[in-house]
């Protein structure tokens, strides 16, 4: 049975808002990722050339590329990779949000959880700083103890932006 755990909503990521009928999403993509630090800016890359394409307003697509950065970065300090080794990258954009998921290999311990960095701290402030960009983010293992951590950005009229 699959574990869940959410800030806003239990369970898989909630579908972005539906694009109107008959328009499909405005783009969607999956990128496979050595497990490693190194790949972290890879994928920042990716999403942000995919967001950019699909005409993200700037703004989204900057908190885009700081959410995904926060939650590969913990998939790669916290989690194990998958059984091939690596991570998965998955976002897609609808008409008024993107959303995004991490999987990795899960591994004890390493569900979510945001918490307070002491002064001077240089790092565990990642989950505050999604939390505090994202409608929505939560995380789920499923049976095969796959983690996923999804996050949804953006509000109504995010995507796309005027031409």
């Amino acid at each position: 049975m699959p574990v869940e755990s959410s800030r806003s909503a239990a369970g898989p990521a909630p579908d972005p808002a539906p694009a109107p009928p008959g328009r499909p999403a405005l783009d969607a993509g999956a990128l496979h990722l050595a497990h490693g630090a190194a790949a972290v800016p890879t994928a920042r890359r990716a999403l942000v050339t995919s967001l950019t394409a699909a005409r993200a307003q700037r703004e989204l697509v900057d908190d885009a590329a700081v959410v995904v950065s926060e939650l590969l970065g913990n998939a790669m300090r916290h989690a194990e990779p998958l059984g091939d080794g690596g991570v998965l990258l998955r976002w897609r954009v609808e008409a008024r949000a993107v959303r995004l998921e991490v999987v990795d290999g899960g591994g004890a311990g390493c569900g979510p959880a945001p918490r307070d960095a002491a002064d001077g701290a240089t790092s565990g402030r990642g989950l505050r700083i999604v939390d505090a960009l994202c409608s929505g983010w939560g995380s789920c293992t499923d049976d095969a103890g796959r983690h996923t951590v999804w996050a949804v950005l953006g509000t109504q009229g995010a995507v796309p932006r005027s031409a």
